[in-house]
Order: C-alpha cells, then sequence, then structure tokens
C-alpha cells in the first residue's frame, strides 16, 4: 500500500529537494572561481551530498514518497557527477595559473617620448616650387600628402631638393593634395597615424620646414576641435606655431602618431593654428585614390580632376589666382562657342578674390552644387571693394575624356548692407 505524504512532508521534501539541486550548482558555479575556498566549500558538499543520498534515512524517505526511481537514479551517478564538477573546478585552476604567470611575465608597456617624435620627423619633406615652398609627409613609400595650396599653380614641383613629383589628385576645397614621387632612395617611411581622435589639452607637435629651412619642431596642445561652419569639415586648433612653409606638415601627438595636417593660421591673432583632422584626411584620400583609378586616360596625362567637383572647385580656384587663361580652359567647346574670351574676360576684370565655401554633387550625374564669395574692385584705382554672395550650379559634359563646364545658373545671393 503507497503512503500518501501529507502536505507538511510533501514540503520538507521538496525543500530538501530544492536545496540538493542548489548544493549541486554551487559545486560547479564556485569550483569555477579556483580560489581555496571554493575548494572547501567544494569538499563540504561533497560530503553533505554523499551523506544525503547513502543514508538510510534517504532510502526510507524515497520508498515512502514514492520516488525511490529517481533517488536510485542519482545515487548510482553521483560518482559521475562528482567527477564533473572535479574536472570542472581542476580546468578553472589550471587557468588561473597560466593567468597569472602571463601577468607576472607580461613587458610594462613602452611610455611614448621624444624618439617617437623624431622617427615621425624621419617621413616628413620639404615641397618646392616655382612659387612657394611647403611641407608633406609620406603616406606611402611613393605618395605624399600635403595641402592644396602648397601645389595649386605652384609648377616644377619637388621634394627633398632632389626628387620631381607629380599632382596625383586634389581637393581644393578641403586643401588636400596627393603627390607622386617615384625612384626615391633609401625607401621613405611612411608615418603612423592614430585611430583616436585628439582631446583638448592633448600635446601636439607640428613638424614642418617654415619658410623651406631645416626641419622643425613646434609643441603645443589642442585649444579646440571645432567645425567648419558650412559642411562637415574637421579642424583641430593649436597654439603650436604653424609658419609659412609648414602648411602641409603633419601634427602628431606625443606618441609620434598622425593626428592631422597642418593647414592655415588665424590672421590677426596670436597662436591660432589650424589643422584638418585625419579622420578627415583619410577618408577623402581614400575617395581620391579610387576616383583616380577609374581616371581616363587624358585626364592622368593632363593631371586633369577626374572628379566633377574638383573640376568645379578647381575652376573658381584657377579664377581668384587671376590666371583667366586657364580657368576659360575648364568650359566645353559650346560654352566657348556662346561666350567668347574677350567679352568673358572683360567682365571678370575686376574680380581680385574668390573664396569657395562649398561644392558637391547636384541632383543629377552631371550636375555641381556651388556656393561662394566674390570681392571685385568698385572702381580702377580707388581701393574700393565690394564682396557679394553667390550660389547656385553647373552642369558639366564629356568632352575629350575630361569633364567640362557648360550651363551655369548661379544667383546672386547678397544680403542688403544696412545703412
Amino acid at each position: 500500500m503507497r503512503i500518501v505524504p501529507t502536505g507538511s512532508e510533501f514540503r520538507r521534501t521538496a525543500w530538501r529537494a530544492l536545496g540538493g539541486l542548489l548544493a549541486l550548482i554551487a559545486v560547479f558555479v564556485i569550483g569555477l572561481t579556483s580560489t581555496v575556498l571554493s575548494w572547501v566549500v567544494f569538499a563540504s558538499c561533497l560530503l553533505a551530498l554523499a551523506w544525503h543520498f547513502r543514508s538510510n534515512a534517504a532510502v526510507v524517505r524515497a520508498v515512502r514518497f514514492g520516488y525511490l526511481r529517481s533517488y536510485q537514479w542519482v545515487r548510482a551517478h553521483m560518482v559521475t557527477l562528482c567527477a564533473v564538477s572535479l574536472v570542472f573546478s581542476s580546468a578553472a585552476l589550471l587557468l588561473e595559473v597560466e593567468s597569472r604567470w602571463r601577468a607576472a611575465t607580461r613587458q610594462p608597456e613602452r611610455t611614448c617620448g621624444m624618439e617617437d617624435i623624431e622617427s615621425a620627423s624621419a617621413s616628413v619633406v620639404l615641397i618646392q616650387g616655382k612659387e612657394v615652398d611647403g611641407s608633406g609627409f609620406w603616406v606611402t613609400p611613393t605618395t605624399v600628402m600635403t595641402n592644396n595650396h602648397v601645389v595649386d599653380h605652384n609648377p616644377e614641383l619637388v621634394v627633398n631638393k632632389r626628387f620631381p613629383a607629380t599632382v596625383l589628385a586634389t581637393d581644393s576645397l578641403r586643401d588636400i593634395a596627393l603627390l607622386s614621387v617615384t625612384f626615391v632612395d633609401p625607401e621613405p617611411i611612411p608615418v603612423r597615424v592614430s585611430d583616436q581622435p585628439p582631446r583638448l589639452a592633448d600635446d601636439v607637435y607640428v613638424i614642418g620646414h617654415p619658410i623651406g629651412r631645416n626641419l622643425t619642431v613646434s609643441k603645443g596642445i589642442v585649444s579646440a576641435l571645432t567645425n567648419d561652419d558650412y559642411d562637415d569639415r574637421q579642424y583641430i586648433q593649436t597654439d603650436a606655431a604653424i609658419s609659412p612653409g609648414s602648411s602641409g606638415g603633419p601634427v602628431v601627438d606625443k606618441c609620434g602618431r598622425v593626428v592631422g595636417m597642418a593647414t592655415q593660421t588665424l590672421r590677426g591673432a596670436e597662436n591660432v593654428g589650424y589643422a584638418i583632422s585625419w579622420s578627415q584626411l583619410s577618408q577623402r584620400m581614400d575617395q581620391m585614390l579610387t576616383a583616380l583609378e577609374s581616371s581616363t586616360r587624358e585626364e592622368r596625362e593632363l593631371t586633369y580632376p577626374s572628379e566633377q567637383t574638383e573640376v568645379v572647385a578647381k575652376y573658381y580656384s584657377t579664377l581668384g589666382a587671376g590666371d583667366l587663361q586657364a580657368a576659360y580652359d575648364f568650359y566645353s567647346t559650346a560654352r566657348k562657342a556662346r561666350l567668347p574670351y574677350d567679352s568673358w574676360g572683360k567682365g571678370l576684370g575686376k574680380t581680385v578674390f574668390i573664396r569657395l565655401v562649398d561644392v558637391r554633387p547636384g541632383e543629377r550625374t552631371n550636375m555641381v552644387k556651388v556656393h561662394f564669395y566674390s570681392t571685385e574692385e568698385v572702381e580702377e584705382g580707388t581701393w574700393e571693394w565690394r564682396t557679394g554672395e553667390f550660389e547656385g550650379t553647373w552642369t558639366l559634359t564629356r568632352e575629350g575624356g575630361l569633364w567640362k563646364m557648360n550651363e551655369s545658373n548661379i544667383k546672386d545671393i547678397t544680403k542688403p548692407s544696412a545703412q
């Protein structure tokens, strides 16, 4: 006859079963910590479990409450359960021993120092042209990065006074240029770059050739991290000296890793210089090299821009430099027929300065949006100037393997001056 347990007896048995299960779980979990205490608790749990399942009282309860079969299974596999627990604890102990051994034999991290700055300096070059001098740095063994304003309208480029350089690609808006320099001996070492942007008050070093002279290193801090008012361009403001000729040189952190490229100073202010952040440089460099791979033979031979936006940007840069004939050559044959050079040139004779604010792709594949300021002399010889603001679109056409500017829709959006 089977005896049905009372409610209180059933609850006590359930609590004992739950306690045994929790004890078994504790064996596995605590064994994984591999401490002396865990092994003491581990042994205690095993003894308690062994006593519980092997005592006569346990057998009587199993028969009385009808779970004899389950009890027999647990009792038969008790050795297996203990063995598994022991394996887990032993494995965890070995892992802890290995971890402590690695910690004891690990080499301390090397601190950054001036030797890192000297190493970075070896990757900086002097760029000389017919008009101006500047600085640059190796990004590959055959490619130098610098500012566009260092190479723009500056023929006969030479690197380190010995090696002829060819312009690979430019970004006039962001002031970036890539030069090809080959057959350099010994082989140049590209700069190391930082994968983290600098933070405020971090130490930085500007490396370059001010006024085309010997290599110079100037130290400063990150004074601010700023964005351009019109687009996504990011700049690092620093109080490190950026002199004429230092443009295009790298700005490095205390470990000699490039965080930016020196580009300009603020006129009328003391110790306020700006560098283009490396994240912007790296992203734009990849885009420029990708566009270069798909460029035509004519574009490569003439070092003509392969991107439509850069064609328009280069046009305004050339126009602002006063080279009207070179600017006129960016026009398509059809536009030249509609707008003869003489009449076109007369309308631009008073323009003395153009500042390009933004240039980006338009709604159509052959359309470019542009936004710029143009300064012109009000009347010749009066030294009175007027600056206008303009924006609109250009439509380009493919002609002889080159992108040519064909149609324009530029509007004067100058705000009336306050009286």
